[in-house]
């Protein structure tokens, strides 16, 4: 065995390669999202910009490319900005621009400190934070730094924020009966799965194995940590060349204090859309004022 540690999971170089493997398994090409987007692309007198926040592998922004023929989109400019170094590099990697005047800008910043990467203080026509990427903000100042950062960036009066929830972060653990609240752990991720591996990144190829993922929560009940090990096994032996240890944070979601701290930051939600399959709900955030 290569190497053994303990890592927030996307600060690990090795772990983007396997992330797509792994979300690929869960959904395959399908993105259930694409259509809340697509009700607010706009088209407007200047280039739209979309700001894909916590891109993660630019999953999104593939998406905006493959699943839209909107006119707005042709000579877009579209950000994805994540707090992982290696997730962005992935991203850039594998995404490229679906129409000659539409441009990808890849920015590292974490989602409270996301303002300053606009270039030239550009403002945003429509901000997608996807996929309950809110609940890796464990604490409510996190929360509220995000909120002052997504006024900031959008544009005024006219500029839309998506911000997605899930369902099971909004219940908490008294009302889950069971891992990411699904029996099939294998489609939510919880279970321990095998996926074939052509490149892991590192020029080795084999099988992945990634654990059960355990589920731990902080003593009132309001920090979920999920753990899991990832190994990499080649040649006919299946042989560990490399493993990892690692892990996350997901806060529960609190509708009171984020109905406050969404109009605390001069955003207003003027909608929220439940998905069809009810794992994750999107608050629709404006910015009426100037």
């Amino acid at each position: 065995m290569a190497d053994l540690n303990n890592s927030y999971a996307y600060a690990s170089p090795r772990f983007p390669v396997f992330y797509d493997a792994w979300v690929f398994a869960m959904f395959g090409n399908t993105n259930s999202e694409t259509s809340v987007y697509q009700k607010y692309l706009r088209s407007y007198s200047h280039r739209q910009v979309i700001l894909d926040l916590c891109t993660g592998t630019g999953r999104v922004v593939r998406a905006l490319g493959e699943d839209y023929s909107h006119k707005s989109l042709e000579d877009a400019i579209i950000y994805g900005i994540d707090h992982a170094p290696a997730m962005v590099q992935r991203a850039q990697a594998t995404c490229t621009p679906t129409h000659p005047m539409q441009e990808h800008k890849w920015k590292v910043a974490s989602a409270t400190n996301f303002y300053e990467a606009l270039d030239d203080g550009e403002k945003v026509d429509l901000l997608i934070n996807s996929a309950g990427s809110i609940s890796h903000l464990l604490h409510r100042r996190d929360v509220q730094s995000f909120l002052d950062q997504v006024k900031k960036s959008l544009r005024p009066q006219t500029g839309v924020a998506l911000i997605s929830v899930l369902v099971e972060m909004i219940h908490g653990p008294e009302e889950k009966e069971g891992p990411g609240g699904s029996e099939d752990l294998v489609q939510d991720g919880m279970g321990g799965l095998i996926l074939p591996c052509e490149d892991d990144g590192e020029g080795l190829s084999g099988y992945w194995h990634k654990s059960a993922t355990k589920v731990t929560w902080n003593e009132d009940k309001t920090v979920r940590t999920d753990s899991f090990y990832v190994e990499l096994h080649t040649g006919g032996s299946g042989a560990v060349a490399w493993r990892e240890d690692l892990n996350w944070g997901l806060a529960v979601f609190d509708e009171k204090a984020w109905a406050e701290d969404v109009e605390s930051a001069g955003l207003k939600v003027v909608n929220m859309i439940p998905e069809g399959d009810s794992y994750q709900r999107f608050y629709v955030l404006s910015n009426l004022a100037t």
